[in-house]
């Protein structure tokens, strides 16, 4: 609690990000979760991760990816940018059995990367980050190197890799998310800052959220990786959740199943 008192005592409160026209986004059914891609596309799950919707923002077209259990949780875009990574949840005898598949971006052809199996033998493309036995787990070319910046007897969530491969993104529960070097060195505390996602390599969006039995409060936030800038993008009439950004355009979810894109500019 210490940590939070600090930072909202010294908030590194600015102006730099532009916030323009907010849409909501038709989506047919309560959508969650939505994952912003760089072409102008949207995905999104249902409250429970089952099933994946991609969404032309453009024309509002939407096509089902999967429909599979688990399919919108923790989706992943290749390195080049050209596919959607995805799990495909299922239950044998009682036992959770995962898969993965890819859709291509560009000819919106499915592959299968994995036939279910207890365990993920898939390896992604690139460097990323995962969370393994409450420490991050980094791969890069197949190897894993284990890291607990924070020192050990911590449990770290919402692990990610800057898209330059320099830097790792994270989540101590209980206390805060920081940014550090890509080896756990140097980590820098952006004080409370929910499932936090990279915009760029300089800026980062998360959600700060309180609910009580009475109501939600939730707002979306960004901030600079050094802690010198952090600025809530929306209006307190909407419970705003689990954001996803690029540079010029912010997607989140509501409570209520609703999806709406923000168009932004960031003046560094």
């Amino acid at each position: 609690m210490a940590l939070v008192s600090v930072f909202m005592a010294f908030p590194a409160i600015c102006q730099n990000v532009e916030v323009g026209t907010m849409k909501k986004i038709e989506t047919g059914s309560p959508a969650y979760y939505p994952v912003l891609l760089d072409d102008g596309k949207v995905l999104t799950t249902s409250a429970d991760y089952t099933g994946l919707v991609l969404t032309d923002l453009q024309n509002g077209k939407s096509h089902v990816l999967s429909a599979a259990s688990g399919a919108g949780y923790n989706v992943r875009v290749s390195a080049d940018k050209k596919n959607v990574i995805y799990k495909e949840c299922s239950y044998t005898t009682g036992r959770r059995m995962v898969g993965y598949s890819s859709y291509a971006l560009e000819n919106g052809a499915s592959r299968r990367l994995q036939v279910p199996q207890r365990s993920r033998s898939v390896d992604f493309d690139g460097v990323y980050a995962v969370s393994e036995d409450l420490k991050i787990s980094v791969y890069r070319n197949g190897q894993k190197t284990v890291l607990a910046p924070n020192g050990e007897h911590r449990r770290y969530i919402w692990p990610s890799v800057s898209p330059d491969g320099k830097k790792l993104l994270y989540t101590v529960s209980g206390v805060g998310t920081y940014v550090c070097n890509i080896d756990g060195s140097s980590p820098v505390s952006l004080g409370i800052l929910r499932a936090p996602k990279w915009v760029n390599n300089s800026w980062v969006v998360g959600m700060e959220n309180t609910t009580t039995e009475e109501m939600s409060v939730s707002a979306v936030v960004m901030s600079k990786i050094d802690g010198s800038c952090r600025q809530t993008l929306t209006p307190s009439s909407i419970v705003a959740m689990y954001p996803s950004a690029t540079e010029h355009c912010v997607a989140f979810s509501t409570d209520k199943g609703e999806v709406y894109c923000m168009e932004i500019n960031i003046n560094e």
